[in-house]
């Protein structure tokens, strides 16, 4: 990593990250832990038996969401659109 240009590194200062860089070995934890703090606002509860499967019963729907790696897969299409706008 280099620093930008314009940034004096004659003192050969380091820089502190604040996000994980993709590559890392961190960056799949912390891409998860967004992931799940973004599903769980929108609603849907992560099974305690398997934490890759969200749930959500709301009235007549039921929504599940299936998390591998990053994909995601979802049984209700109508509520699709709102997990995709609520992931952006």
């Amino acid at each position: 990593m280099e620093l930008p240009t314009g940034v004096d590194d004659e003192n050969n200062k380091y820089c502190r990250l604040r996000k994980s860089i993709y590559g890392l070995k961190q960056a799949s934890r912390a891409w998860y832990g967004m992931l799940d703090d973004t599903l769980q606002s929108f609603g849907p509860k992560r099974l305690k038996n398997e934490p890759c499967i969200y749930f959500l019963r709301k009235n007549e729907i039921f929504l599940a969401v299936g998390v591998y790696v990053d994909d995601l897969l979802s049984n209700n299409e109508s509520s699709k659109n709102e997990l995709k706008m609520a992931l952006c």
